[in-house]
């Protein structure tokens, strides 16, 4: 049995002072289409975001916090924090010409899964990640990412994962999608410029 995670993005704006960099703030929902979570940037920098998973009451859960060590580094990595300052694992994108590895460890720094990106189409209606064991032996689950029709403002997203997977790694899958699709923005905008 599987348990689902989907999730959707709005895309609001900053004002203070900046460009207008539009930031996302995310509702994550579960199999029978409840919201659990609510994901929203702080230490908002226009440029990149740590954000904040809270529950239904407001109240903080987790934090993913970006790590920018260096511009030239060959990845992006994010913390994931537990509100009362613990680390439960990171996630770490390690770029490549087509298709980057995303590397998600857990609090040991070792490596639990790897996820990369199944099919490159031209212009997909979905987007598929498989999530594999760390040797990429076994597929134990999928990212997706929905397309919501050419009017749409909203982004969708859903995540198939082992149902007893522990709760510390199903956190860093919602980090794992949020980094994956941070750095596709980031290519984008710079597309675009």
């Amino acid at each position: 049995m599987c348990g689902v995670i989907l999730f959707s993005e709005f895309r609001l704006f900053c004002w203070r002072g900046c460009s207008c960099e539009p930031f996302p703030t995310y509702n994550v929902k579960n199999n029978l289409d409840q919201t659990i979570f609510s994901i929203s940037p702080v230490n908002s920098h226009c440029t990149y975001y740590d954000m904040q998973l809270s529950d239904n009451f407001g109240n903080p859960v987790v934090l993913f916090q970006r790590c920018y060590e260096c511009k030239c580094c060959a990845g992006v990595k994010i913390e994931v924090i537990h509100s009362l300052g613990t680390l439960i694992g990171t996630v770490q994108v390690e770029v490549a010409f087509l298709n980057p590895s995303v590397f998600v460890r857990d609090a040991n720094d070792e490596t639990i899964f790897k996820v990369k990106r199944t099919v490159i189409e031209f212009f997909p209606k979905t987007v598929d990640f498989s999530i594999n064991s760390a040797d990429e032996s076994v597929e134990i689950g999928k990212m997706t990412w929905i397309w919501p029709g050419w009017m749409s403002r909203q982004r969708h997203y859903k995540i198939v994962f082992p149902r007893d997977l522990v709760t510390e790694m199903k956190v860093t899958l919602l980090a794992t999608w949020y980094l994956i699709e941070s750095v596709s923005h980031a290519k984008r905008r710079n597309r675009a410029n």
